[in-house]
């Protein structure tokens, strides 16, 4: 639709459709769909609705998909059932815009959610849901930093625009609160002192709720 609410379409007309995201150039959008194997696979789509096209073709879910800021990848969750145990494991994963060349960016850290592109396409930030910290890793997996290491519960976070600073969520004395840091995870500071929780943050200006 557009930004008055006008001219609504139904793009999709099927049931099951999620976390729909535009590509940086305007033209895609990216989702998630209730499909084969009774799982969620990644679709990409025009931006009128035509061209559907299946990315993803999994027994497990694949998840969140967000294009990078460069438009060069799609980043998606990808649920992964271990030889070695009957627990879901989360990896992030990367993909073409055509769904190929995907590859598992943290096989060997797993458990991961909540991936955020850099506005550069060169980094991602994620959390890890055992440890509850976030880290920071290059676009093809390597250079993988925990940045907060701490012994709250860190999450929410998002790039500045200028990519030398992070604004996140963590829980302090029970109660969410807004925190921002450099890109190396130094000159960590808290921004609100609030009774009431915080649960999503973003820069352009600092918006949190």
């Amino acid at each position: 639709m557009d930004n008055d609410g006008s001219d609504q379409k139904n793009l999709t007309e099927s049931y099951g459709n999620w976390y729909p995201k535009i590509s940086p150039d305007g033209t895609q959008i990216v989702f998630q769909k209730y499909g084969n194997y009774y799982h969620d696979n990644i679709y990409i789509m025009d931006v009128d609705g035509a061209n559907l096209t299946q990315l993803t073709d999994n027994t497990r879910d694949d998840t969140w998909p967000k294009f990078t800021q460069d438009g060069s990848y799609i980043v998606y969750i990808s649920t992964i059932l271990y030889p070695d145990t009957i627990a879901d494991h989360f990896d992030i994963y990367r993909m073409d815009l055509d769904g190929s060349n995907k590859i598992n960016l943290t096989d060997d850290i797993s458990k991961v959610v909540g991936p955020v592109p850099s506005p550069d396409g060169h980094k991602i930030l994620f959390r890890h849901r055992d440890k509850n910290d976030i880290y920071i890793m290059d676009i093809n997996g390597s250079n993988k930093i925990n940045l907060t290491n701490s012994a709250g519960k860190d999450g929410g976070a998002n790039f500045s625009p200028e990519m030398n600073k992070i604004v996140f969520i963590s829980e302090i004395e029970g109660n969410n609160e807004v925190f921002i840091m450099d890109i190396d995870g130094s000159n960590r500071k808290r921004l609100t002192h609030r009774e009431a929780v915080e649960t999503s943050v973003l820069f352009q200006p600092l918006i949190f709720k």
